[in-house]
């Protein structure tokens, strides 16, 4: 900061936030408004061009504050910044936030901002009544992040919360010397955030360590991942890719294998499923063939007794005839593909071939370039198709899903296309028949079966599920039809393997599933946009009441398929934990790609 005795620049400094930008309100101002300014000389030399615009009394769209607006303001920044923050709210109307939000972000995004970073209000000043004043804007701030893809919330309001405030603040918004020093070196470190290689891109890699940490089980137990744990349940989220792509995940020691676990467009999210095997050292790899910001929760982790996890093996691939099928796959001519037999890669680099008596694969199974929106299903053949689906497609894309297929008697699974589509299908591990010390198999595969449907009343549930009111979906005691007879899902299940499908949701948002009976963590299973169907695999722990929970970010029909469950005991094939965020890019947490 300065000081009357010497002075401190930057020379260089390593970061791809290359092109900064900064508008905001007197907060702003007096941290940032003059060339010596505490936030000035703190970011002195970190850009290549830095371009801050702050102005007391400003709001973001209302034109009868002072001067240009926020918005207005946007148009005096170049095209195209890395990063440009926002500090404004103070002088906007609570109930009106979310919009003035949403008008600022489409603002910035016409500019080109690649990412938004906005900083919320210190919630000290009181309502008439008594109340919170900028409670419901920094809430709508919060919401907003769902809408907007590039938009990170700076949670100031959090950060200022401690017994120093007091010296702070000299009127519950506006800051004291010691205020401005405090916010300008707070917001320097957010900035920070942004530093080079968070952001996930080709070459580079992350090595997620998932031996010997540590997570939470629905029971509330804390368990640590044991080194014979053979694959971890991932959901893989990507945020406002720069492009068209994929991510891979397989198990780190042995080269990246020529498959994909998620395929995402640019500029929106999208989440997959992954079962990802561990390697020799503990962790899995994951890469993205275009630049990326990953998010990454861990549901549990399978153990040696029953599932077998191996190098991603790419089993068929239409658009180029491997596994013998040219072509599309077509409603009138579905696709069989033969899983037993097929010699695979453990992790630990010997040879395995798939057993006669797998009771069920882990697949990845991607659309691509299908005709019309339609959807996949993929079933045990050698018995009806059923009223399920696995993957919703749109025409043109391509969309991967992961799927745990219980086997054919002729040791088959087989896939069908609602409308013509290329398919590609990743072979990633397998279950037994039986566990490693005989008895029940790691994993009960059964035809899927749907047990709740929104639109229709299947499973008692005739309303949409929205953010008030998640929906509860009984597990245990359920009956389902394992190999032509009926079973029951018992209540030693740990966990179940549904497909989660959001149709026709109201606005852009997300949805968790996790055990009922424990609160609902910071995590995600599925994003959506308005109006479309998306469909996702997720391996759900089961809650101590035998249920699990679903809850939708904004207002959506939700249709829920189970393939079987995971049985539990004193030796589990799988073992879950209330999912967990391990990764994401856009916050620094986690390891950083290298």
């Amino acid at each position: 900061l300065p000081s009357p005795g010497f002075t401190i620049r930057t020379v260089i400094e390593e970061t791809t936030v290359d092109d900064f930008g900064m508008i905001g309100d007197s907060v702003g101002n007096s941290i940032a408004g003059a060339s010596t300014s505490e936030f000035r000389s703190l970011t002195d030399g970190k850009f290549k061009s830095r371009s801050i615009h702050v102005l007391d009394s400003r709001c973001t769209s209302n034109p009868a504050c002072p001067g240009k607006t926020g918005i207005a303001a946007v148009a005096d920044l170049p095209r195209n910044l890395d990063l440009v923050v926002v500090e404004m709210g103070y002088n906007d109307w609570p109930p009106n936030f979310a919009n003035d939000i949403d008008a600022m972000m489409r603002a910035l995004n016409a500019r080109g901002a690649r990412r938004v970073a906005w900083v919320n209000m210190a919630d000290i000043r009181r309502s008439s009544g008594g109340g919170s004043f900028y409670g419901q804007s920094n809430a709508a701030l919060f919401a907003a992040r769902s809408r907007w893809p590039t938009l990170t919330v700076l949670d100031w309001n959090k950060a200022s919360n401690t017994s120093e405030r007091s010296r702070w603040f000299a009127d519950g918004v506006h800051l004291t010397a010691t205020g401005q020093a405090k916010f300008a070196v707070w917001l320097r470190q957010q900035v920070d955030r942004f530093t080079p290689g968070h952001q996930l891109g080709p070459p580079k890699r992350i090595e997620l360590p998932v031996i010997g940490r540590t997570f939470v089980g629905p029971d509330g137990v804390a368990r640590k991942v044991p080194s014979n744990a053979t694959a971890v349940a991932l959901n893989v989220t990507s945020v406002a890719a720069s492009s068209r792509g994929f991510v891979t995940a397989w198990n780190c020691g042995v080269g990246r294998p020529t498959t994909s676990n998620l395929n995402y467009p640019g500029g929106t999210n999208i989440a997959n499923g992954v079962i990802a095997p561990i390697g020799a050292n503990g962790k899995v790899c994951l890469y993205s063939h275009r630049p990326t910001d990953l998010v990454v929760d861990v549901s549990g982790w399978f153990t040696n007794n029953g599932f077998v996890s191996v190098t991603p093996l790419r089993l068929v691939d239409t658009r180029i005839g491997k596994g013998g099928r040219w072509g599309v796959v077509t409603p009138g001519k579905p696709m069989k593909i033969r899983v037993t037999g097929k010699r695979v890669t453990r992790p630990n680099g010997s040879g395995a071939t798939v057993p006669a008596n797998a009771e069920a694969v882990a697949l990845n199974v991607t659309a691509v370039d299908a005709r019309r929106t339609g959807f996949l299903t993929v079933w045990p053949c050698g018995v009806a198709r059923p009223g399920t689906s696995n993957l919703n497609f749109a025409a043109g894309a391509a969309i991967a899903n992961g799927v745990i297929a219980p086997v054919g008697d002729d040791g088959s699974v087989c896939v069908y296309a609602h409308h013509p589509t290329q398919v590609i299908v990743d072979l990633v591990g397998w279950v037994g028949a039986t566990g490693a010390t005989g008895g029940e198999p790691a994993f009960v595969g059964a035809t899927p079966k749907r047990v709740l449907d929104t639109r229709n009343g299947t499973g008692g549930r005739w309303s949409p599920v929205d953010p008030w009111s998640p929906a509860s979906v009984p597990i245990r005691g359920r009956s389902l039809s394992v190999d032509g007879r009926t079973r029951t899902i018992p209540a030693s299940a740990s966990a179940v393997a549904i497909n989660l499908t959001i149709a026709n949701p109201s606005g852009q948002g997300f949805a968790t599933v996790w055990p009922c009976g424990v609160p609902r963590p910071t995590a995600s299973n599925v994003n959506f946009r308005a109006g479309r169907n998306v469909a996702n695999m997720v391996v759900a722990p089961i809650g101590t009441n035998g249920s699990i929970c679903i809850h939708t970010h904004k207002v959506a029909h939700v249709i829920v398929d189970v393939a079987g469950w995971f049985t539990g005991g004193s030796k589990p094939g799988f073992v879950p934990a209330t999912p967990k965020r391990v990764i994401d890019t856009r916050l620094a947490v986690g390891p950083r790609p290298f």
